[in-house]
């Protein structure tokens, strides 16, 4: 007798109009007890179209919630000391509750250095060494974007996690790592046995892979134009989950261009 796999849809759109009304109620809640609303900021640095396009879809769902959010431009050529000056400021300032600095970063400046210097207390993009370092303990803390919004959507749908095993493409620290982390912590959604693959791991027994190639073999994408994603894996030798990737040598590199795993 053949078994029928049977899938259910996650839907993103109905998951987010849910949190967006409850991120509603809770400014309103905030603005009642403190006499002002949540404020949020961006710095953009350079003129970046995937950059600029992101930063503008967060200020509108910052004000779509009755959010304040404030979005600070500064030129590609903007130095790297102008930039922290920038972030000092905003660490100081008490009407301003987060920020982030768009990545990617010009080349001049050091993105590791920048991460750095955003105070712990305002980095909701969950980049900083103490915000991982209390998500690994399980602590109130800033999560990064991406992993979190897989587990509200988890969460959402009441799928059940425990026990399962999850298997997690790609080690980067903005989204595989922490995602692998929540998975396999002690709460709900969690307690999954994960399986991190990446661009050194072979093929994992049980799990399925195009015939073409998996996990590193031929090209692999560290991060798309907007800096903002993790990895993909590769097919028939070129990246196949955006437009260009960047490879090892960090060119522009379109689809079906080969380059060396990292």
């Amino acid at each position: 007798m053949t078994e029928t796999a049977t899938y259910q849809l996650l839907d993103g759109k109905r998951c987010g109009d849910a949190l967006r009304e409850g991120i509603a109620k809770g400014a309103a809640e905030v603005k009642a007890k403190r006499g002002r609303v949540p404020h949020l900021a961006a710095v953009l640095v350079g003129d970046d179209g995937a950059s600029k396009t992101y930063v503008e879809s967060k200020v509108k769902a910052c004000e779509s919630v009755g959010f304040r959010s404030s979005l600070i431009r500064l030129p590609g050529t903007t130095a790297e000391d102008d930039l922290l000056h920038h972030i000092e400021q905003l660490n100081k300032d008490k009407d301003l509750d987060g920020f982030i600095v768009q990545l990617p970063l010009p080349e001049h400046i050091d993105e590791e250095k920048v991460t750095l210097a955003i105070a712990p207390n305002k980095d909701v993009d969950g980049f900083h060494p103490e915000n991982i370092g209390r998500m690994v303990l399980g602590l109130d803390c800033f999560l990064p974007a991406t992993p979190s919004g897989i587990v509200e959507l988890l969460r959402h749908f009441s799928i059940e996690t425990a026990g399962k095993h999850a298997v997690v493409v790609g080690r980067s620290h903005i989204v595989g790592t922490p995602m692998s982390i929540l998975l396999s912590r002690n709460v709900y959604p969690g307690n999954c046995t994960v399986t991190l693959a990446h661009s050194r791991t072979g093929p994992i027994p049980g799990q399925p892979y195009p015939s073409s190639g998996y996990p590193g073999r031929g090209c692999w994408q560290t991060r798309n134009d907007n800096g903002r994603h993790g990895e993909g894996w590769c097919r028939g030798g070129g990246c196949w989950d955006s437009p260009y990737s960047r490879c090892v040598q960090k060119e522009r590199v379109p689809i079906g261009r080969r380059c060396e795993v990292r």
